[in-house]
């Protein structure tokens, strides 16, 4: 058994992974299961971002914090970083001082997805299709995800020299 999970880990990479997540987050979201949808959709945008970050290519994670610390919204890049994380990891690690209190569970999972399209976008800078590494069904899933939700998301903002 353990050849076949070691063939199978070798058959597979990071962004067909977090492609595969972000699919499922996408499902999980329509079907309103936004604690599942925010995990899987977290997954995605971490491993999307750290592949970007890895390339020394912006990700949505440096485009949120700026807008976070640009607005007075965190006090820092640090501050923001946490901010983010904890909306990424609250369902993921033991955290009670979140899930004990309010939180808009759909808010959070919309703003993940968001940011994993966002990473794919950057990554394939903004087409969906590059060399089928994503799936005709999963690219029309995200263009219909667009859609359904405010355009300014999703576009790239202009980096000022």
């Amino acid at each position: 058994m353990h050849n076949q999970t070691k063939e199978i880990a070798q058959s597979i990479n990071y962004i067909e992974i977090a492609l595969i997540q972000l699919d499922r987050a996408i499902d999980l979201y329509n079907d309103k299961d936004f604690i599942c949808s925010t995990t899987l959709a977290g997954a995605a945008e971490e491993v999307l971002g750290r592949i970007l970050k890895e390339a020394n290519i912006y990700n949505s994670s440096d485009n949120f914090r700026d807008f976070l610390v640009e607005k007075g919204i965190s006090k820092s890049s640090k501050e923001a970083i946490k901010t983010m994380n904890l909306q990424r990891d609250s369902f993921k690690h033991f955290k009670p001082e979140i899930c004990e209190g309010s939180f808009d569970a759909k808010t959070w999972c919309f703003t993940l997805i968001s940011r994993a399209i966002i990473n794919i976008q950057y990554m394939f800078d903004g087409e969906f299709e590059i060399e089928n590494l994503i799936k005709p069904h999963l690219a029309r899933k995200i263009d219909n995800f667009i859609k359904m939700h405010p355009k300014s998301m999703f576009e790239k903002e202009e980096t000022h020299a």
